[in-house]
């Protein structure tokens, strides 16, 4: 069997394994997120409670969070919005601290964006825990 040209290049390349590409669509993503947090199947992740001591406390029931892809062209960091969705809930606060009176915000359909990286040197880097 004679060796083809590919053969050749495959043989003096040095790659991994194996390559993998993998495309999901934004809206693959989200719709997998309502599923994940119906509150039928899951009602523990729609029920949020967040204490600051000293400073107040949110409680909230959750819409399904939802990402956004950043498509910015002049940033080279791969990164994308992800949404807290508030359906219902409040946060309770220290009004003054000589006056001890308590105040309520409502939080109702709040969205919270947070940016997500995902590119390789973020991802295989160990979460850090300050």
């Amino acid at each position: 069997m004679a060796t083809t040209e590919v053969d050749s290049r495959l043989k003096d390349f040095d790659l991994q394994g194996f390559h993998q590409i993998i495309a999901i669509s934004q809206d693959k993503i989200n719709d997998n997120l309502r599923v994940r947090f119906d509150p039928e199947l899951q009602p523990e992740l729609v029920s949020f409670k967040h204490e600051l001591p000293q400073m107040g406390v949110s409680e909230a029931t959750l819409d399904p969070p939802n990402i956004e892809v950043c498509t910015e062209s002049n940033t080279e960091t791969k990164r994308s919005r992800f949404f807290l969705n508030f359906k219902t809930g409040s946060y309770k606060y220290k009004a003054t601290v000589e006056a001890g009176g308590v105040e309520t915000l409502a939080i109702d359909g709040w969205k919270v964006p947070f940016f997500v990286t995902y590119d390789e040197e973020t991802l295989a880097k160990p979460p850090d825990r300050t």
